[in-house]
Formats: C-alpha cells, sequence, structure tokens
C-alpha cells in the first residue's frame, strides 16, 4: 500500500527550522545586527543546505533517475551515476554561491566590516542553523530508506528552496536597514524557507512513493 507523501509535513524538522529563523530574529533584533551579519548568516544557511544535500545524494541506496539526462542521454540509476549527479551539483552549488559570496561580502564592505559582536552573531547565527540541518539530514536520510526518491527531483530543489529567500532577503536590502524592516523581511524569509522546505520534502516523499510503486510492479 502506497504511504501518503503529504503526511506528516509538519515534522521535527520544519519545527526545529523555524526555531532556528526564529532565534536569529530575535537575536538580530536584540543585538541590532546590520544587513550584511544577516546576509552571511543566511548565505552560510545556504552553503550548509548544500553540503547535507550531497551528503543525502550520495547515500542514497535505491533511487530512481527517471526523466533525468545528461548530454542528451538518460541517466542510468547506478553508483557511478549517482557520484556525477552528486559532483555536478557540488559544483554548480559552489560556484553560485561563491558568485553569491562577492555580493554578500561588498555589503559588509560597506558596512566598514564586521563588529566582534557581528562576528559571534556570525558564529552563533550559522551553528543553530548547522544543527537544525544535521537533525534535518538524519531524517530524511532515513525516509529516503523507506523509498526510491527521484535523483533528478533532488538535484534541483535546493535551488528552488534557497533563492526565494534569498530574493526577500536582497529586497529587504533595497528598502533599507530599519529595525522594522528587518523584522518584516526576516519574517518574509522564515516563511518562505518553511514552505519551500515543505514543496521540497512533498516532492521528494511523492518521488519515492511512485518510485517503490513502479519497482513492486503496481
Amino acid at each position: 500500500m502506497a504511504t501518503n507523501p503529504g503526511a506528516g509535513w509538519f515534522d521535527n524538522s520544519l519545527r526545529a527550522l523555524i526555531v532556528s529563523n526564529v532565534v536569529t530574529i530575535i537575536i538580530a533584533v536584540v543585538e541590532d545586527w546590520s544587513l550584511s551579519v544577516v546576509l552571511l548568516i543566511y548565505w552560510t544557511q545556504s552553503v550548509i543546505i548544500g553540503i547535507f544535500h550531497i551528503r543525502r545524494m550520495l547515500n542514497l541506496g535505491e533511487f530512481t533517475t527517471s526523466g533525468l539526462k545528461m548530454n542528451g542521454r538518460p541517466v542510468e540509476a547506478t553508483p557511478k551515476s549517482k557520484k556525477q549527479i552528486a559532483a555536478f551539483f557540488a559544483l554548480h552549488y559552489g560556484f553560485f554561491h561563491l558568485v553569491y559570496l562577492v555580493f554578500v561580502l561588498t555589503a559588509v564592505s560597506s558596512d566598514d566590516g564586521l563588529s566582534s559582536l557581528g562576528w559571534l552573531g556570525l558564529i552563533g547565527g550559522s551553528s543553530v542553523f548547522a544543527v537544525n540541518h544535521f537533525f534535518s539530514y538524519i531524517h530524511n536520510r532515513d525516509l529516503d530508506r523507506t523509498g526510491k526518491p527521484n535523483l533528478g527531483t533532488m538535484l534541483f530543489l535546493p535551488y528552488a528552496r534557497i533563492v526565494p529567500m534569498h530574493l526577500i532577503i536582497v529586497m529587504g536590502a533595497a528598502f533599507g536597514g530599519s529595525r522594522v524592516a528587518l523584522v518584516v523581511f526576516l519574517s518574509l524569509k522564515t516563511l518562505a524557507d518553511a514552505v519551500m522546505h515543505i514543496v521540497e520534502h512533498r516532492a521528494l516523499r511523492k518521488n519515492a512513493v511512485l518510485g517503490s510503486e513502479a519497482s513492486s510492479g503496481f
């Protein structure tokens, strides 16, 4: 019997994600962080997402590559293909964040660098997200083993997740750095983060269920 891919969407990983964002917002307001600190923290969050996503792809046991092509040819569901796709993702995702880091460091330099409190905020905020995404990775790795996730879906979903939340932060920069604006745009970022987390997990669960049904002859 197929499992409902939408079941349990409000799981512990989502709760932890929301808490991590709320804690970041509270500290940002209390410590009166500059936008550059916030940008660096969320840039670090995106890098952390990518690192754990690579590990997640490499740890796949059973998976499907339905609809996935490279150089115009279908990709076979083999361990070699899995490593190649993970390496491609690491290269492309890494280059994307290298370019984005230039933008972030430009914002930092315009704020005359990071103060000691800014560095503490960066380390603390990044650590909160690192712990959150580590437990999310463990949770999702175990779920992956219950079905056959689609490797092509896994390849593109991180971009669908991080692009909306970073666009919101960049919009916040355009509207100024007041405390009210900071809270509003960080709250919108949290909402985008949570919504795309749900979309990502529902898409992967759906593909896992379909893959299991196909392999079972349904």
